[in-house]
């Protein structure tokens, strides 16, 4: 009845341990499994700073729109010999930042086989996919699938828009009766399917079984049959992998392989996760959960209390929490009594549930101690399980590595990223200062190196890590830690690749052939040629490229300030992007061939800017956009003033004037 590795009454005795500190899956992931790991809740006044006063570049120097240009025009006219090769060794060094989630679609993949009578009598496996659908946040989706001789679909993939709509889906979460075998293959397909569907750029599978791989029919299968078979849920994980959709199984009770669904998890690009007995479930759901959704997970308590006995459990919450969630899961028939109470005494209502757990979604909780008091039933022996999800506005900004990078040999990798605390009661936005930001960077070889960021400007902090140098993806895990504890886990992936060497194409598989060229001939008919031509070539190049970059600089208004994704907090700096287009003048939004890339696929607006310092965004789709909740049609703008919330389908942003 306890969560694994832990002792009993183990979590009455842990009632100052910070929000985050236990249980959290980021932890124990690797840095090539973390493709967003858990952001944590402590935070402190101490980490306020002055607000930053100047813009800085995404490089990390003083923003200046002429710099490329200048870059380019160098180029020209100190390699005319070739000019190909100088637009690539530029192009190849600006920064192309990487995304962060915007939302995530879930698929619960839960086994309803016979054998689910025995181990989930009470269909605890619902009520853990239940408390799920009360953590999403509007558009985040989910799915569940039950399989057993074959699989069916539950609850189609659904986004989550208000109260109603979790609603209907918790309502689709009707417990059905356990019957039939374990077909794995039949599951996989089903959830891989409803994945499809989705359209969050962070998607993930809960799959859940209590037994071993067993379609129907399986006795009789030959043991060429059952290796296909077996061979077939591999691909199938591998599907996910490649996807880079997270597949995590969760095995409860005793019966089922677990090395088969460590290499499901391996090759699904997930972890691998246990539950001794069903009063677990709910605990290993919110685990997974939490850990793709930037969110923490911690074990307030778990055990079992004697008639009578009152339990006092006790937890800080910072002034960063945005949304504190808990869950009290009664895992047997006889319930205690829980009372919640904030800081200053008062006691706090249920805001959801059922029969077998409460729910307490409070939104911007009260800084302070929380105190959750617990009594056994009059009779006999009563168990339950309080799990905390507290959601936290201390966000990471990566400003390099971009997402491909071209070292020199033995060069190393240069990090940087800027840290923002916002407190959710004020609203206040603050730059993170006295922070230590530790690195860990893994190669392809799986070789990995650490090293540490230092403060170099307020709130932005810059190291190097030394690295092998060998080309493929790099996983950088960071963990961000202040006085009161570690307040922020991320990760990227960037490509890393040797820069061109001086004197060699960059193009691999080219080599510059040698060109006899005649002796000059003074006086000669034409044998000045070739010297006026090199004499005047760059010249000549230098008169027209001088006009067009005096426009690029002088002659077209500049974009200022930033767009913030929500959630997320990935900053997008307007001015950086704007000055690398050098002469266009909007800038476009949408797909992987526009200025900003939001993973909608396709181009779906542009930001204008004015020769007053205003910028327009102009809907260029006949998709949903909204701007301060007007609807934009085709064709139609509207003004962006600081603070202005903009919408893009599922993906909300924020805009900030400089």
């Amino acid at each position: 009845k306890l969560m694994p590795s832990m002792t009993p009454r183990m979590q009455r005795s842990s009632s100052e341990a910070p929000l985050g500190t236990a249980w959290n899956l980021a932890t124990s992931m690797s840095s090539s499994e973390q493709r967003c790991t858990s952001t944590l809740p402590i935070a402190s006044k101490s980490i306020w700073s002055r607000p930053r006063e100047q813009s800085q570049s995404e490089h990390g120097r003083p923003l200046s729109c002429a710099w490329p240009v200048l870059r380019m025009l160098s180029a020209f006219l100190t390699t005319v010999a070739a000019p190909t090769a100088a637009a690539f060794a530029l192009l190849s060094i600006l920064p192309t930042a990487a995304q962060e989630p915007q939302s995530i679609s879930v698929v619960l993949i839960i086994d309803s086989s016979a054998s689910m009578a025995q181990n989930d009598p009470a269909s605890l496996r619902f009520v853990a996919a239940s408390q799920l659908v009360d953590l999403l946040e509007e558009r985040d989706e989910i799915s569940a699938v039950l399989f057993a001789d074959d699989s069916a679909v539950l609850v189609p993939l659904t986004r989550v828009t208000d109260v109603a709509s979790r609603e209907t889906i918790k309502a689709g979460l009707t417990p059905v009766a356990p019957v039939g075998s374990t077909n794995m293959r039949a599951a996989l397909e089903a959830g891989l399917a409803e994945l499809e569907k989705g359209s969050s750029p962070i998607r993930f599978a809960i799959f859940l079984t209590d037994g071993e791989l067993h379609p129907p029919d399986w006795p009789n299968f030959s043991a060429e049959q059952r290796e296909s078979e077996r061979n077939a849920v591999l691909a199938l994980a591998d599907s996910f992998g490649e996807r880079k959709w997270g597949l995590f199984p969760v095995s409860l009770a005793s019966t089922v392989e677990p090395e088969f669904l460590q290499k499901l998890a391996e090759k699904g690009g997930g972890l691998y996760r246990k539950a001794a007995e069903a009063g677990e479930l709910t605990l290993v759901f919110q685990e997974v959960f939490a850990a793709n959704k930037l969110d923490v997970f911690e074990v307030l308590f778990s055990d079992c209390l004697d008639p009578g006995e009152e339990i006092p459990v006790t937890f800080p919450v910072h002034q960063f929490v945005s949304t504190l969630s808990l869950f009290v899961t009664y895992s047997s028939d006889l319930r205690p009594a829980v009372t919640v109470t904030a800081p200053n005494g008062e006691p706090v209502t249920p805001t959801g549930g059922d029969a077998r757990y409460d729910a307490f979604s409070i939104e911007g909780p009260a800084r302070g101690t929380w105190t959750v008091t617990i009594a056994g039933a009059a009779e006999g022996e009563s168990c339950l399980a309080i799990s905390s999800t507290p959601r936290t506005l201390v966000e990471v900004a990566w400003l390099r590595p971009s997402s491909s990078v071209a070292l020199t040999g033995g060069a190393p990798l240069e990090i940087a990223v800027q840290l923002t605390a916002r407190d959710p009661q004020t609203a206040e936005e603050r730059l993170v200062e006295d922070a230590t930001v530790a690195v860990t960077v893994t190669g392809p070889d799986g070789q990995s190196y650490e090293g540490t960021l230092l403060p170099v400007r307020s709130g932005e902090y810059v190291g190097t890590v030394p690295v092998s140098g060998a080309e493929g993806t790099y996983s950088i895990a960071l963990v961000v830690e202040t006085e009161e504890g570690v307040v922020a886990r991320r990760s990227l992936e960037t490509w890393l690749s040797a820069a061109p060497v001086e004197g060699r194409s960059p193009f691999p598989g080219s080599t510059p052939t040698p060109v006899p060229v005649a002796a000059p001939t003074i006086g000669g008919n034409g044998g000045g040629g070739p010297i006026l031509v090199f004499i005047l070539g760059p010249v000549l190049l230098g008169a027209l490229l001088v006009p067009w970059a005096g426009y690029a600089h002088f002659g077209r208004p500049i974009l200022r300030g930033y767009l913030t994704s929500v959630p997320g907090g990935r900053a997008y700096d307007l001015e950086v992007r704007h000055c690398r287009t050098w002469w266009r003048r909007p800038l476009t939004i949408g797909g992987p061939d526009d200025d900003i890339d939001l993973g909608l696929g396709s181009r779906w607006a542009r930001i204008i800017p004015r020769r007053n310092g205003e910028c327009l965004l102009e809907a260029i789709t006949a998709n949903d956009i909204v701007v301060d909740d007007h609807s934009l049609q085709k064709g139609h703008r509207r003004r962006l003033r600081d603070g202005s919330e903009v919408y893009l389908g599922g993906v909300g942003l924020i805009y900030r004037s400089p």
